[in-house]
């Protein structure tokens, strides 16, 4: 008898071929659940990574170029300057090789615009329909002071300028950079070119000296200093020696910031520009192109990763009257287009000074790939727009009488738009 009951509890033991399918259905509905919560999980974190990511990019990259371009014309942007600065061709060497005009085609994204630029707080070369948008010109000076212009009083030899006053310059004695200046001569019937120079390390007045040394109060000295170094007598046929006694000289200070800004493709190290998009890239107008170079000294640099493309357009004033400031936008083409702008003359002079504000739109892709939903030609994005033929594009400010369209690639990324509107404030003042 207790023979029979072991043998019936062996017999008992163990699951049946139904037990164990059943368990096993329920392992996978629950595996399928769980991959469903984790897929979902995935999905929502890429989301909301990408989101994130191209957020701080664009914020970034907008903060970054409202504050370069509310600079705009800092140190020669004074309406009594505008009519001698604004639109004269420039001429400037560093180190002693020639970088304006540019001795060659500036490196993409930036081939398109002219070699040859003029003085101007900001110009916007237009990309048409391509995919990385326009290209954005801006300089400013960084010295706070001679906004009014020094006169000449003699004229100038190559090596030393007879002003009214030399406070407003400073030398560097201890192997520093010192002040970088713009000399300017009066217009004829086209603007007469610019040239940028510096003050010598041996200038009399050093303010880094307690007291100063005040040993000459008319006479500045211009020479070579330690790298950078812009001193140079003659730039492409334009001589300091050549100057007459109504010429200004301007201080542009020690860092002046003479870029363009525009977007193109980056290799794996992030310091060559190519065609393409998803970089903004800065280029360094004082210096000479170097793509190869080391991230820290590569012209042009990185300026913010997951830019698709940038477009922009001019505010302008054209009654002339501050006081009832009425602006107007326009796109950087008919009047204002580029080549109008940038060619030296009177004219582009005077359309230069109406454009007192500038719009920017940014347009942020994102880097991690999302599941497209099934029938969808892409992602959607805020503002996106998907027609029928499986196009898409922005409307990008749609604010103006003149809205520019962006057309963008469908695909498995997110898209972002940044809008600004930038005022040239050494303009408006």
């Amino acid at each position: 008898m207790q023979n029979n009951k072991l043998q019936h509890k062996k017999n008992q033991s163990g699951l049946s071929l139904i037990e164990l399918m059943v368990a096993l259905i329920i392992g996978l509905i629950v595996s399928l659940a769980i991959y469903g919560v984790m897929a979902s999980s995935e999905g929502r974190k890429r989301t909301t990574t990408s989101v994130n990511d191209i957020g701080q990019s664009g914020a970034y990259a907008a903060y970054q170029l409202d504050k370069t371009l509310r600079s705009a014309g800092s140190g020669y942007g004074a309406t009594s300057n505008a009519a001698l600065t604004y639109g004269c061709p420039l001429r400037a060497a560093v180190n002693g090789t020639q970088i304006l005009p540019s001795l060659t085609v500036f490196p993409a994204p930036f081939a398109a615009v002219p070699q040859a630029l003029p003085l101007t707080p900001v110009v916007i070369v237009s990309g048409g329909a391509g995919a990385g948008g326009d290209v954005i010109i801006t300089m400013a000076g960084s010295g706070g002071l001679s906004e009014s212009g020094t006169r000449f009083q003699n004229v100038p030899s190559a090596t030393q300028l007879s002003l009214e006053s030399v406070s407003a310059f400073r030398a560097s004695d201890t192997g520093g950079t010192s002040d970088i200046i713009l000399l300017a001569n009066q217009p004829a019937a086209n603007q007469a070119n610019c040239l940028i120079s510096q003050v010598s390390p041996a200038f009399a007045i050093r303010y880094n000296q307690a007291p100063p040394v005040l040993a000459d109060t008319s006479t500045l000295a211009l020479g070579a200093n330690v790298n950078p170094n812009y001193y140079q007598p003659t730039v492409n046929g334009t001589a300091i020696a050549g100057y007459s006694t109504s010429a200004v000289v301007l201080n542009l200070g020690q860092n002046p910031n003479f870029s363009m800004f525009a977007v193109g493709a980056s290799t794996a190290g992030g310091t060559k520009a190519a065609a393409g998009n998803n970089t903004l890239f800065k280029y360094d107008l004082l210096n000479v192109a170097d793509a190869a170079a080391a991230n820290a000294s590569a012209n042009p640099s990185v300026f913010s990763d997951g830019v698709y493309a940038m477009r922009a357009m001019y505010g302008v004033d054209n009654d002339g009257n501050a006081a009832t400031t009425t602006i107007n936008w326009v796109p950087p083409t008919g009047a204002y287009a580029a080549n109008l702008l940038l060619d030296g003359s009177i004219a582009s002079s005077t359309l230069l000074q109406t454009i007192v504000a500038v719009k920017v739109a940014l347009i942020l892709q994102s880097s991690l790939p999302e599941i497209m939903p099934a029938g969808q030609p892409g992602i959607a994005s805020p503002g996106l727009t998907y027609a029928n033929d499986g196009t898409a594009s922005f409307t990008l400010f749609s604010d103006t009488p003149t809205p520019v369209t962006q057309m963008v690639a469908p695909t498995n990324l997110r898209y972002r738009v940044f809008e600004t509107t930038i005022p040239i404030r050494n303009r408006l003042l």
